[in-house]
């Protein structure tokens, strides 16, 4: 895309911090020995690493921000859906919120995850529930309820194509409305809302708290 190309669609959509990002980035991604050296100073000043994988404009604190545009909230440039810019069992904690959403091959980023991730390390994810209006804005590829991570469970059902990576410490579903009230009721029977009860009462996204696991 060329300069005179972004600068229009910048002006289409109108936004600026879009327009910031857009204006910088041109996939410039980071070195190897960047990449080694913002994990050696993170390692250093906190004694652990913890990453927030396409945190855009909203990094977690305390994380190394990784996306493939350019931001203020950005360390690391990389392109997420390529293999991770990292060596294998160099991160001990990741976060994805809303992003597995739009990935071409959710399978593949949460194998990559786990190849980075130290033994006992834990990953936090964050996708919008299929009754989420917003779970089908353009751009999103795939569609999760609470059973849709069953397969990479150390206490799921494996299948020949995937293989059990993590140990379930925690999986929630947040409603869309009334959290206080129904967070607990949904979650106490989650088989049972996904069966139907979703569609009276639509939830807004489900958190996966996991551990990797040796395989």
């Amino acid at each position: 895309m060329g300069e005179d190309s972004s600068t229009y669609l910048c002006a289409i959509l109108d936004c600026e911090a879009l327009t910031h990002m857009i204006l910088r980035t041109h996939m410039t991604m980071t070195t190897k020995e960047q990449v080694q050296e913002i994990l050696s100073q993170a390692r250093t000043a906190h004694g652990s690493v913890r990453i927030d994988l396409g945190c855009g404009l909203n990094r977690v604190p305390g994380t190394i921000g990784v996306d493939h545009l350019i931001s203020d909230e950005v360390q690391i440039v990389a392109n997420i859906e390529e293999t991770l810019p990292f060596p294998d069992q160099s991160i001990d904690e990741v976060y994805l919120s809303h992003v597995l959403e739009h990935v071409h091959d959710p399978w593949e980023l949460v194998k990559e995850i786990h190849r980075v991730l130290v033994v006992g390390g834990r990953c936090e994810i964050r996708v919008p529930h299929h009754t989420n209006p917003s779970a089908f804005e353009m751009g999103h590829r795939t569609y999760w309820n609470r059973f849709s991570m069953t397969g990479v469970l150390r206490n799921g059902t494996k299948s020949k194509e995937q293989q059990a990576l993590f140990l379930e410490e925690r999986i929630a579903i947040e409603p869309l409305f009334l959290r206080g009230l129904l967070r607990p009721v949904i979650n106490a029977v989650p088989r049972l809302y996904e069966m139907g009860l979703c569609h009276l009462f639509p939830a807004y996204e489900v958190v996966y708290s996991l551990k990797k696991q040796a395989v």
